[in-house]
């Protein structure tokens, strides 16, 4: 058994990645300290799951607990909870504070790695704030601070926990990270959360939907657009969008004027324990997200969880998407760069063999793309770095 430090700069519960990384962590036998920012109503210290939670930055001004490696505030917070824990590995899950955990690492010959879940200059330039304001632009776009920010971090890291093949030879190219230094654990899911799903789809299918961020890569003013235009020709189809975000608003406005405002539902914010409840109102997953630097180098794990759950899926060209959904047969590859090409994707989906999709999509994850097989794969990584 090793002692392990998981470091975060967002609050847990409810980061669905940094939980199933930690349980299946602790179900190896390790014991698993979690160092995360302390948000309101919270405890200081407590046991979620097995997980032994230090949340840090209670009752200071919580910009001076901003989650960053060049913050003095988060490398202390690190080497004390390294030191008091007697930590033999650290993960850490943000880019941002990801080189002070290295830092701390080589001061205290403690092994780092990073859970990286995504491109990180990628996903902020896929994001409307970091595009809405000058400055902000300016850093991310033309001075890169973000891929400077990347590239300390995974160069200073021992390893690195990625979730998909694409990114592998990103992070080769551009890095010169190693490849034996790097795995691939994918957001797939834990397949008993979704025991009382209804693994099928009404034929033809009726409710299509996403869930999570409403973010501008996101492309959900678009999906909105081509439901709209998609709903002249089928007059029973609705669709289900929940989650929250910065361009929530401007979905909302385009629901909202649409004559099908009545068949566009916006539930807005939900708890990731109410997935299971979400899915079994859909019959149709879609992802149109942008195929730019962001997502051609991660998957989502709703991905995954449609399938796990038998819901077809109308996926964008975004490669790694794009390559499990032409793998499986689980659904449909469609450009869903503009309303008239989504609602071209519905109306293919609506004319398709949805059953034949659904249950190929189901058979993939019990197969090979779930959890039991992902996290064995982690765990094998883990005990190379503190073996």
């Amino acid at each position: 058994m090793a002692k392990i430090l998981y470091v975060m700069g967002v609050k847990i519960p409810d980061e669905v990645r940094a939980e199933k990384v930690c349980r299946a962590l602790i179900k190896n036998g390790h014991e698993v300290t979690v160092l995360s920012r302390w948000f309101d109503g919270a405890a200081e210290r407590e046991i979620y799951q097995g997980i032994i939670i230090r949340r840090v930055g209670k009752n200071i001004p919580f910009w001076q607990s901003n989650p960053l490696s060049i913050n003095p505030f988060w490398k202390k917070a690190i080497f004390n909870a390294a030191k008091e824990t007697q930590a033999e590995l650290i993960i850490t899950r943000e880019m941002l504070i990801a080189e002070a955990s290295a830092n701390v690492g080589r001061t205290l010959a403690i092994p780092t790695l990073i859970d990286m879940a995504e491109n990180y200059p990628g996903a902020m330039r896929g994001w409307k704030k970091y595009q809405s304001r000058l400055i902000l632009r300016l850093l991310v776009n033309n001075v890169k601070v973000p891929d400077l920010i990347e590239k300390r971090a995974v160069q200073a890291s021992d390893g690195i926990i990625i979730v998909c093949d694409e990114q592998i030879d990103r992070l080769h190219h551009e890095y010169g990270i190693e490849k034996e230094n790097m795995v691939v654990v994918q957001n797939t899911p834990e397949l008993e959360l979704f025991e009382k799903v209804t693994k099928t789809c009404s034929m033809p299918p009726k409710v299509f939907a996403h869930h999570g961020y409403f973010t501008l890569d996101r492309c959900l003013e678009t999906l909105a657009l081509g439901f709209i235009k998609a709903s002249s020709d089928y007059s029973d189809i609705q669709l289900l969008l929940a989650g929250i975000g910065e361009t929530y608003n401007d979905v909302r406005a385009i629901a909202d004027m649409s004559a099908v405002s009545n068949r566009i539902f916006l539930k807005g914010e939900f708890k990731l324990t109410s997935r299971a409840e979400l899915y079994n109102q859909v019959d149709v997953g879609i992802m149109p997200y942008a195929a730019d630097e962001n997502f051609n180098f991660t998957i989502p794990n709703k991905l995954f969880d449609y399938m796990a759950c038998g819901k077809p899926v109308i996926v964008s060209e975004a490669i790694p998407m794009k390559r499990i959904v032409e793998e499986t047969g689980a659904g449909i590859v469609a450009d869903c760069s503009t309303p008239a090409k989504i609602a071209k994707a519905i109306q293919q989906m609506i004319d398709s063999d949805v059953a034949a999709m659904s249950e190929k999509g189901r058979i993939a994850t019990e197969k090979k793309y779930n959890w039991a097989v992902d996290s064995e794969r982690l765990c094998k990584f883990v005990r190379k770095f503190i073996a």
